[in-house]
Parts: C-alpha cells; sequence; structure tokens
C-alpha cells in the first residue's frame, strides 16, 4: 500500500514511463489496474490530480474509465511535467524509494544524448532518446548490431527494450479496436441491398462480409450518406474539461461544481450514452451516495421541459441520457418544434 507522497511518486513514475510509448500529441493512458495497480480509489486519483494540475504537472480529461476509453483514464502532460520529474530526482528519499540513481543536472539535454559513432564507455552516463531508438530500428540488422554491441550499455538496450514491449501493446490494443468496429459494423449493414446502387463501382468477392476492410468503409461511407438526410443530427450535449454543460456548442445550460453529484453523474451518464443505469448503479460508479432524485439532478444541469424529455428518459430508480438527438427521434417523440425553456 502507499503512503503519503509515494502516491504522488507512483503515478509520476508510471506517466513518465507510458509518455514514452505515447504517440506525440496524444493524451497518455493508464488503466487502473493494469498500469496502476489498483493503489488509487477513485477520489483520491481526482484528488492528486487536481494537485498536479495546479503545479502544471498534468491534468485528468476523465474522471472515469469508461467503454469508450478501454477501461482507462486520460492524461495530457502539461508544460510543467518534465521539470517536476527532474526535480523529484534530486529528492534523496524519491531516489531511494524508487531506487534510481541521481542524475547529473540537465540529464536529457540534447548534448547528453548518446553518440552512435562513440564507444560504450565514452556513452556510459548519457541516455538515448525516442528519436534515436526509432533511428535504430529504421536501420539495416547488421549496422543495428554493431551500434548495440559497440556503443550502448546494457541500460541503453534495457530502455530500447522496454520501448519496443510499450509499442507492441499499443498496437495489439489498436488491433483489437480495430477488429472490434469492424465486427460490431458488418451485422448491421444489408450488403445485397446496398450492392445494388448504382454508386458501388467495384465487386466484392464472395466472401465480401469479413474479406476487404477497404470494401467495408467504403460500403459504410455510403450508407451514412444515404441514412444523411433522415437522420441528422440536430441537438447535441457537449461536456466540457471546464465542466460546461453545452448545447450544440453554443448554449450553456449549467456548470456543475466540481466533483459534487451532479458533476459525477452527468459525467458518467455523457460518456456512456443510449445505456440505462439505476441509482444503484450510479453511487457504484460515481464511490457516493446519491441524495437528492435523479429528476432533480437532471434539472440541475439545466435540461427542463422539451429539452429534459429529448435527452432523458427519467423515473424514480432508473435513468438514460440520449445524446446526439436526431430529427427523426424529435418526430418520434412528438417534439417537432421544441421550446428551449
Amino acid at each position: 500500500m502507499l503512503h503519503g507522497e509515494e502516491k504522488i511518486w507512483f503515478l509520476v513514475n508510471t506517466l513518465d514511463k507510458e509518455r514514452k510509448v505515447t504517440p506525440k500529441g496524444k493524451p497518455v493512458a493508464l488503466h487502473p489496474m493494469n498500469d496502476l495497480n489498483n493503489h488509487y480509489s477513485k477520489l483520491d486519483f481526482i484528488d492528486l490530480f487536481e494537485t498536479l494540475e495546479q503545479d502544471k504537472v498534468a491534468k485528468l480529461l476523465n474522471q472515469l474509465p469508461t467503454d469508450q476509453t478501454y477501461g482507462k483514464y486520460q492524461i495530457q502532460l502539461l508544460p510543467g511535467f518534465d521539470g517536476y520529474v527532474e526535480k523529484l530526482e534530486e529528492n534523496p528519499e524519491y531516489l531511494e524509494w524508487s531506487g534510481k540513481k541521481p542524475k547529473p543536472k540537465n540529464y536529457f539535454s540534447p548534448e547528453r544524448r548518446v553518440d552512435f559513432s562513440k564507444p560504450k564507455e565514452e556513452n556510459k552516463d548519457k541516455y538515448i532518446s525516442v528519436g534515436q531508438i526509432e533511428e535504430l530500428m529504421k536501420m539495416p540488422k547488421d549496422e543495428r548490431a554493431k551500434i548495440e554491441k559497440n556503443s550502448l550499455t546494457q541500460e541503453h538496450l534495457n530502455d530500447i527494450t522496454e520501448f519496443q514491449d510499450g509499442l507492441a501493446k499499443a498496437s495489439k490494443a489498436l488491433k483489437q479496436k480495430m477488429d472490434a468496429a469492424v465486427k460490431d459494423l458488418v451485422p448491421k449493414i444489408n450488403f445485397p441491398d446496398v450492392m445494388k446502387t448504382d454508386h458501388i463501382a467495384i465487386t466484392p468477392p464472395p466472401n465480401y462480409q469479413a474479406q476487404s476492410v477497404g470494401l467495408l468503409k467504403q460500403l459504410v461511407e455510403q450508407q451514412k450518406q444515404q441514412d444523411k438526410q433522415d437522420n441528422k443530427a440536430v441537438l447535441k450535449i457537449t461536456y466540457t474539461s471546464s465542466r460546461q454543460v453545452m448545447l450544440n456548442g453554443v448554449f450553456q445550460l449549467a456548470r456543475p461544481s466540481l466533483n459534487g453529484t451532479n458533476d459525477l453523474v452527468f459525467n458518467h451518464l455523457y460518456q456512456n450514452p443510449g445505456k440505462s443505469f439505476s441509482k444503484q448503479q450510479l453511487e457504484a460508479a460515481i464511490g457516493q451516495k446519491i441524495s437528492k432524485t435523479l429528476h432533480k439532478i437532471v434539472e440541475n444541469l439545466g435540461f427542463k421541459g422539451d429539452l429534459a424529455k429529448a435527452f432523458f428518459s427519467v423515473s424514480k430508480n432508473n435513468i438514460v441520457f440520449r445524446n446526439p438527438i436526431t430529427r427523426d427521434e424529435l418526430n418520434d417523440m412528438g417534439l417537432g418544434n421544441i421550446k428551449l425553456s
């Protein structure tokens, strides 16, 4: 079990490792169990990131992992992250806890990178950058082997292995995501009917439902265009990182207090549109009791009258949040001319 400062130390260490295998510009993704070893309760995790965000170190983008984020937290590293790590590595207590060796000041400056043309003895106290690892992986096998043998220490080789393992892990997750997306789409398309249209200029192979991802993309796009006019989203809610409940990106309906019941409940509903949740399920998801009624939460979030009817189905013990809403759906609900108040 982690205590006190160890909670932040472990979290920052994990972020530092995962960012090495995260594409540039993308948030770092951490799984509560696989990456964080279940060291944190939901509320502890949110509190830690409030501190890190105030120090301009890192920002938590989603307060609850969801199916859309593959059960992971999404974290944006802020400009102060590198400086925070360097400061940690000057702390003797942290170094003892982590087992890391003290590093010279400005360790990660460009001049301290390894030089592939020099012997490993001269590269001993230097680091290998992500860019250099990528460069090495593109080299011919014999040239790479020569550099690894003559110019890199075991610590450098360990860094390369860690980077490659991370890439393999990310590649596997991406493949699973793509396979699941294709599997979900195939049953929803009536291929024989779609193939009769005169917009497709190619003929699929006999086992077309599984053979051609390229064809599938064309069919899906064509299906979208065909349904676009009759099934166009006319109302959409966006829940911003600053907790603004926005209608069609223009009208602010509400701005719940951070980590209050309204904020936590709506964040969970927003991440899971179209799914029904009981009050007990919501309490389990947000980690606290809900004292107010579900109807009151909807009202507090700024949904009243026709807007509430359009976006929510709510009873004493169950609630569903729909988003976005199409013209056909509004007509089916008898809300052809919706009132905003």
